[in-house]
């Protein structure tokens, strides 16, 4: 799961290890979450959320390529009007 932990941290100068201590896990558990190694459980998530004051979504997303939008060919204005005038 990807996420803006360690942004968010920084932007409220605030060290790994009083985030940490604030939201109940050891530094190394939170370094892992920041640098992506581990997903944390929703409750570590929202108390994360909370320190940060920011919301779950603006934190932890999921980065995939199936989410991601496809572009589909469009025609161009010669090609739609022949179109078009095959059925006039």
């Amino acid at each position: 799961m990807k996420n803006r932990v360690k942004q968010l941290r920084e932007r409220k100068t605030m060290s790994q290890v009083e985030l940490a201590n604030r939201v109940g896990v050891s530094r190394q558990a939170l370094s892992a979450v920041e640098t992506e190694k581990q997903s944390p459980s929703l409750s570590i998530a929202m108390k994360i959320a909370i320190e940060l004051d920011a919301p779950l979504q603006q934190i932890f997303f999921i980065e995939d390529e199936s989410m991601q939008a496809t572009k589909v060919p469009t025609l161009s204005k010669i090609e739609r009007l022949n179109f078009a005038n095959q059925f006039a």
